[in-house]
């Protein structure tokens, strides 16, 4: 049976998974070299679909520490009396995104969510709900492994909006008014504005 599209990039995957586990756990010299070259193999099967270089993507794996799980991302909508939502025009692609990143190790996700507030906005902010998780698969947004993020409902406690390195521009903005937006973070634009509508109407 030939696979598709979908199925090589699963099948991929996998094999990533078992290149990366087999490394982290053998002790032989000849197991290594054969994970390695597995490793290696998979990296250039990403590297078709991904418009990734087979190097850089190589270079993301080895960086991978123990068991291979997705990769967990933090993102906060903070909303002020008018709905608008508390975005940033990021430095690093010019595009619109939701004020978030990667959690970090010894953290919680709201920990990492308060941390990242802090460093992009300067806000101090409590993280009270979660609104939903996202996924991005293999391929998707051009990255080559799985990544989760979850989307949290948070409010502003305290401090002036200040913009960082990271950002160009951070305000309160319609969402609805936007265009060119960061991988997937119009989604969830719009999944945290109708769970501040619902709760609003519920108040």
């Amino acid at each position: 049976m030939l696979l598709n599209k979908q199925g090589i990039l699963d099948l991929l995957d996998e094999l990533r998974c078992i290149a990366q586990l087999g490394l982290q756990y053998a002790k032989n010299e000849y197991d290594i070299q054969r994970y390695k070259k597995l490793l290696h193999l998979s990296c250039k099967g990403y590297e078709t679909y991904s418009g990734l270089s087979s190097y850089v993507i190589l270079e993301r794996f080895q960086k991978d520490l123990g068991y291979v799980t997705p990769k967990l991302g933090v993102n906060g909508a903070v909303f002020n009396e008018k709905g608008e939502l508390l975005l940033e025009r990021r430095s690093d692609d010019g595009l619109w995104g939701v004020i978030g990143g990667w959690a970090e190790v010894g953290e919680s996700p709201q920990q990492s969510l308060e941390r990242e507030f802090l460093e992009e906005t300067n806000l101090v902010v409590e993280v009270k709900q979660m609104i939903g998780i996202f996924t991005r698969l293999p391929q998707q947004f051009e990255q080559p492994h799985t990544s989760n993020h979850l989307l949290f409902y948070c409010e502003r406690k305290g401090r002036n909006i200040e913009i960082s390195h990271e950002s160009l521009e951070v305000g309160f903005f319609d969402h609805r008014t936007l265009k060119n937006w960061h991988r997937d973070h119009q989604q969830m634009a719009e999944k945290a504005y109708e769970f501040w509508l619902n709760r609003t109407l519920a108040i």
